[in-house]
């Protein structure tokens, strides 16, 4: 594969996903590309997307992995999950992150990162200015990851995906410090942020209450989310009601605020990263996903009655 990477002057995409290439194929993978990258330029031969997910790359492969991306100027997504990267490869991605300037897509899900490599890649994102879109569920990041991504919320107008699924940040963590208040961290956060249209904490979260009752309060004053998925996110009849106040309050946003858009309009805004352009449309949520919630006999209803109305 290597061999053949050395010679080829077009190629522009790779998946190389479940092969179980291992981190010894990773440093030959890179040094080939770190040869093609500076080797004669060819107008097609640019690579801009790498699919290595599931390929036990291991630290050192993941540390590869961050040295090209640091390196690489054309590269513009790239999907590296389930590669036993650990907390060491986590921080040199962080640092990739922070220094690429062509990246949109990244998923680092399921790579055992930790909280230090967590808050590392929240840091990074403030430096960042072209990802767009990030996936980093099931890492085991403590309740400090969570504070730090609420913070880089507000000074990263470009990230408009934003994947924390299976992250228990409710949990009390001795590594990623303390739950207290972190469901009104975010909730603040997403009030200011006019980007982010998709947020996923679904997956035993470890949120409380009292977190999402603080996180529904940001929706209510969000501008921007369409996407929102909260599933076996523990629920109770003060945290139904007060989603069905947010959404209230954004259908009635979306009434007084409603203007004609032409077809041509739509469309074209339409091409533009699709969920951030449906969100400038309709400026209100259009999905909640609470499977699993276990709502009850007297909350399923009043949620219920209140997405009826909405238009």
């Amino acid at each position: 594969l290597c061999a053949s990477l050395s010679s080829n002057q077009s190629l522009t995409f790779i998946v190389q996903s479940f092969f179980s290439l291992g981190a010894v194929s990773a440093v030959e993978l890179e040094k080939t590309f770190c040869r093609a990258k500076n080797a004669q330029p060819s107008p097609t031969g640019a690579l801009v997307a790498l699919g290595f997910a599931g390929n036990t790359l291991g630290v050192e492969g993941g540390k590869e992995l961050a040295r090209y991306t640091h390196q690489s100027y054309t590269l513009t997504r790239l999907d590296a999950a389930r590669n036993g990267f650990g907390s060491a490869a986590g921080v040199a991605l962080a640092g990739a992150i922070r220094m690429n300037r062509g990246l949109v897509y990244l998923d680092l899900s399921q790579n055992c990162l930790g909280s230090k490599a967590g808050r590392a890649i929240a840091l990074a994102l403030r430096e960042n200015e072209t990802l767009t879109s990030l996936e980093a569920a099931d890492n085991g990041f403590g309740p400090d990851v969570l504070r730090d991504f609420s913070t880089s919320l507000g000074v990263a107008p470009q990230l408009i995906f934003l994947g924390l699924a299976k992250i228990p940040f409710g949990v009390q963590s001795f590594e990623g410090g303390s739950s207290a208040g972190i469901g009104e961290v975010l909730g603040g956060a997403l009030a200011k942020n006019r980007t982010l249209t998709s947020l996923d904490l679904s997956g035993g979260t470890g949120l409380k209450s009292i977190d999402v009752l603080g996180l529904l309060a940001g929706f209510a004053e969000n501008r921007s989310l369409v996407h929102v998925n909260l599933d076996d996110v523990e629920f109770d009849d003060a945290c139904v009601l007060h989603l069905t106040n947010s959404l209230d309050r954004q259908r009635r946003r979306v009434r007084t605020n409603a203007r004609p858009v032409s077809r041509g309009t739509a469309a074209a805004a339409l091409m533009n990263y699709g969920g951030l352009a449906e969100s400038r449309i309709s400026e209100g949520l259009v999905s909640v996903s609470l499977k699993n919630c276990h709502l009850g006999a007297r909350a399923g209803p009043v949620a219920a009655g209140a997405l009826i109305s909405l238009p």
